[in-house]
C-alpha cells in the first residue's frame, strides 16, 4: 500500500495555519493500525485522536502555528503500523509543508489534471531519453515503463503525487 494524496501535502508552502486536520489516502483499503512517525518542534501538534474516516482515508486533528514547518512520515522504519487489510505495510512516506506566515493570504494547495501531467510525462521521458547516462544499461523497456506507470501519473492530483509516481515508476 501506499499514500495516494495527503492533505497538506509534500512541498505545500502557504498552508493555512487555520487548518484542522490532515487527511492521508492510500491506494486501497488499510487495516485500521497507523503509524505516523516524528517528533521534535517540525512535528505537528496533534489535537484529539487520529480517525479512519473510510478504510482508504485517515484524519489526523492538528494545531498548527503560522510561519513554521512541518515534517512527519506515513510509517517509518521502527515503526509500520500503517498495513493494508491483508497486512502489508505501506510504504514510508515523507510529508513536508509550511504554514503561511501570520497575516499572509495562505495558498491554495496546487491541484494537476491530465492536461497538467501528459507535458510533465513527456519531459520526463525526453530527459532519460537524452540526459540519463545509464538509460539502456539499467532498463531495456523504456516504452513499457512509461505505459505500465502512465495511468498513475496521468492521474496524479498534485505535483507530490506525482513525484511519488514518478519516482515508484523509475
Amino acid at each position: 500500500p501506499r499514500v495516494v494524496s495527503c492533505t497538506p501535502d509534500l512541498g505545500d508552502a502557504g498552508v493555512d495555519p487555520g487548518l484542522v486536520e490532515i487527511r492521508i489516502e492510500f491506494d486501497q483499503e488499510m487495516g485500521g493500525g497507523r503509524s505516523v512517525c516524528g517528533g521534535g518542534p517540525q512535528f505537528p501538534t496533534i489535537a484529539g485522536t487520529p480517525r479512519w474516516e473510510e478504510k482508504r482515508v485517515l484524519v489526523v486533528p492538528v494545531k498548527l502555528e503560522a510561519g513554521h514547518e512541518y515534517r512527519f512520515s506515513i510509517n517509518c522504519p521502527s515503526a509500520q503500523n500503517f498495513r493494508s487489510a491483508a497486512g502489508e505495510a505501506a510504504e514510508i512516506t515523507q510529508i513536508a509543508f509550511r504554514t503561511a506566515k501570520a497575516g499572509e493570504a495562505p495558498t491554495p494547495p496546487r491541484r494537476l489534471t491530465p492536461a497538467d501531467n501528459g507535458p510533465a510525462i513527456d519531459a520526463l521521458r525526453k530527459a532519460i531519453d537524452e540526459r540519463y547516462s545509464y538509460r539502456d544499461l539499467r532498463v531495456q523497456d523504456w516504452d513499457g515503463v512509461f505505459k505500465a506507470s502512465e495511468e498513475e501519473m496521468m492521474g496524479a492530483k498534485t505535483p507530490a503525487a506525482f513525484a511519488r509516481a514518478a519516482a515508484r515508476m523509475l
